[in-house]
């Protein structure tokens, strides 16, 4: 790929080719170090017989970077400190700005760059940097080299051999040597036992963007304890069904003290087994179940002895699973509109109102709060900010009993189409919402679900208007989640974007054009273009998009788009 790119980017006169390697070169200790030092030595190799044509190539050797390729790979990084992680855009960044000036080798991070003496000793060492015996090559005469074979399944990234100490990188005073850059006390990422869970610095929760993971709704089977601390860094909420993460939830908690996971528990919905008076009845006398769940039933919410069981249900989650608090599903009146029920449940021969089910589904928050000694009780019902504001069915009710709670229909509808986007009015009626839920006291868990075909650009686009909405109304309290398809894992919430440090804000969102909203943050500007055309915008002063674009001055917002500007 690299001959082919290069081919094309010489006869055009221009072009940066990027290739993505390790700190690991500079370690020889496996397969994997084999690897890398083969990609940097080709790309070296390129860059100096492309010199002069107007085409650059640059070997990118970043060290420990957060993304979820050491819980892919199954390894376990618990014994890393968190000054050693890079986050994935301060590596994108640097790669490219070095690209840009032409720099043969790229090492991201201040505190790798000491390596950067290891690297020029191994530059001048390497054939991209010495002449040839007629004189230094042409760009033309690329050779062409054979692939390495396939890494083992036993060699593992940053790994030393068994006859060395087993060390990893440790970023220590500036001017270190390359020996001095190998510190005992560090383990090298293993597939052995995991020691036991240590305090970690990594989470997310001092951020003013905080996430949540509906785990349970786009989640994955299993997790190893690798994989469920990495989750926990990341999230401030995690909601999952009842023993999922029970055996790794002391590792979590070491990962992230301030992490709460909550058991999921349908609040308004049950399977057989109970008493006949707990299950809602329509006119005939007979149950009521969900037409995609029909072993679901619909129960008797206005019947405390139902509210006594969804507590009790709580207790016995929260107890057995060793978790923080209860998640309750579907308290919102949604199952009255549509196609949802099987028939129209009745009290007294009339059918249920959507300020009565509100009114019911506050008394069961109430009765589970009280029944668990006032844990964390949260919840999913509030819909959007149209029906939250909605004169006759408006989901505001659930507020006050819940430490937070899900617009599962925030910004979009989950399976509409990828260029169905809500209008202006509804669009601010859901940062509105966020705003006056905060302002309640109360959290809002923000809920954004692309289950619909969307290409991976489409699905980044979204992610920036989610995003870019949920950072206009939060007050630093709430929790952020997107789900880019329904696919395992989903819920991880490890994309970049996810990632980025913005500050904080400097005052509220406000419209400043037709269809344009912006929020400024003491590191950056959120635009959203919520009308049916472009509009120009123009910066105070340089900023970086969250796709690593350096802009200045005039911009321009598509049409349905937002851009998070990082100064």
């Amino acid at each position: 790929m690299t001959h082919a790119a290069a081919k094309a980017m010489r006869e055009r006169g221009h072009g940066r080719i990027i290739n993505v390697s390790s700190v690991a070169v500079f370690i020889a200790g496996s397969s994997y170090s084999a690897a890398k030092s083969y990609v940097t030595v080709l790309t070296e190799l390129v860059a100096g017989r492309l010199a002069g044509t107007g085409v650059t190539a640059t070997p990118v050797c970043p060290g420990f970077v957060h993304t979820e390729f050491h819980q892919r790979a199954g390894l376990a990084m618990t014994g890393m400190p968190e000054f050693v992680w890079l986050p994935v855009q301060k590596v994108v960044r640097e790669a490219l700005a070095d690209a840009g000036r032409g720099r043969v080798v790229s090492i991201p991070g201040r505190g790798y760059r000491p390596l950067s003496a290891c690297c020029a000793s191994h530059r001048a060492r390497s054939p991209a940097t010495r002449g040839s015996s007629t004189g230094t090559e042409k760009a033309s005469n690329i050779d062409r080299h054979q692939d390495l074979s396939p890494i083992s399944p036993g060699a593992h990234p940053m790994s030393f051999p068994s006859s060395s100490p087993r060390r990893a990188l440790a970023l220590v005073a500036s001017g270190a040597t390359c020996v001095g850059l190998l510190a005992a006390g560090l383990p090298s990422a293993s597939a052995a036992p995991e020691p036991a869970p240590q305090a970690a610095s990594t989470a997310a929760t001092g951020k003013f963007l905080k996430l949540w993971s509906a785990e349970w709704m786009a989640g994955q089977k299993s997790f190893t304890t690798a994989q469920a601390q990495d989750l926990a860094r990341r999230m401030s909420v995690i909601v999952a069904m009842r023993g999922k993460f029970t055996k790794d939830i002391a590792a979590m908690k070491a990962a992230n003290p301030s992490l709460k996971v909550l058991a999921y528990r349908n609040a308004t919905f049950g399977g057989k087994g109970y008493a006949d008076s707990l299950y809602a009845k329509n006119k005939s006398g007979q149950k009521i179940y969900a037409r995609k769940w029909p072993t679901t039933f619909l129960m008797n919410l206005s019947s405390p002895a139902w509210a006594a069981e969804v507590g009790k249900s709580c207790v016995e989650l929260i107890t057995v699973s060793k978790y923080d608090g209860c998640f309750l599903d579907v308290l919102g009146s949604g199952p009255l509109m549509g196609n949802y029920l099987s028939s129209m449940p009745v009290t007294n021969g009339k059918q249920w109102t959507h300020p009565q089910w509100i009114g019911w589904a506050d008394d069961i928050t109430v009765a589970a709060k009280k029944a668990t000694g006032g844990k964390t009780v949260m919840g999913n019902g509030l819909g959007n900010g149209r029906r939250y504001f909605s004169t006759t069915m408006s989901s505001k009710g659930l507020v006050a009993g819940n430490d937070g709670m899900e617009p599962e229909l925030f910004v979009r509808e989950a399976h509409s189409p990828v260029g169905a986007y809500y209008s202006e009015t509804n669009w601010k009626q859901d940062v509105d919402m966020m705003i006056d839920v905060q302002n309640k006291g109360s959290r809002v868990l923000s809920m954004t679900k692309l289950w619909t075909n969307a290409s991976e650009t489409q699905k980044n686009a979204w992610h920036k208007y989610a995003l870019a909405t949920f950072l206009m109304g939060s007050n630093g309290n709430s929790y952020f989640c997107f789900l880019r398809d329904k696919n395992a894992g989903a819920s991880w919430g490890a994309h970049p974007f996810n990632q980025i440090d913005i500050g904080t804000p400097t005052g509220s969102y406000a419209k400043i054009g037709t269809g344009m909203y912006a929020r400024n943050f003491t590191k950056g500007k959120v635009v959203v273009n919520v009308g049916k055309s472009s509009s120009g915008l123009r910066l105070t002063q340089g900023a970086r998009t969250l796709d690593g674009a350096r802009v200045s001055g005039s911009v321009t917002v598509a049409a349905h788009s937002a851009e998070i500007f990082q100064y």
